[in-house]
């Protein structure tokens, strides 16, 4: 199971990496908001409860804050959804999977 620290990705359980400036002075490491993709029930022990996300995740985040921005509100809280009601670790590794496939094939289809 994967502790509930900082240093661990809210949405896909990977390590978040730390900041360095030039001369490899940390000046970040506590990632990213993961709003709205955050799971409502984070009590199981599995779940990291932090809502902070890698910065590869954050690209998700964003996009579905954008679609909230533009209107696109029906798509934005099933994909919000999807990450509220996950009551394990693997139930949010699952959503995350999904949803960088369904944004990959958006992608394609241009």
């Amino acid at each position: 199971m994967m502790n509930n620290d900082k240093k661990t990705c809210s949405i896909c359980y990977k390590k978040i990496d730390e900041h360095k400036d030039a001369n490899g002075k940390v000046y970040w490491s506590s990632g990213h908001n993961a709003q709205p993709l955050v799971a409502d029930d984070t009590t199981h022990p599995s779940m990291v409860s932090h809502g902070r996300c890698c910065d590869s995740c954050n690209g998700l985040v964003v996009q579905v804050r954008m679609m909230q921005a533009f209107g696109q509100h029906s798509t934005a809280n099933l994909i919000i959804k999807m990450f509220k009601d996950c009551k394990y670790q693997s139930d949010v590794i699952l959503a995350h999977m999904r949803l960088v496939m369904a944004f990959k094939s958006m992608g394609d289809e241009e």
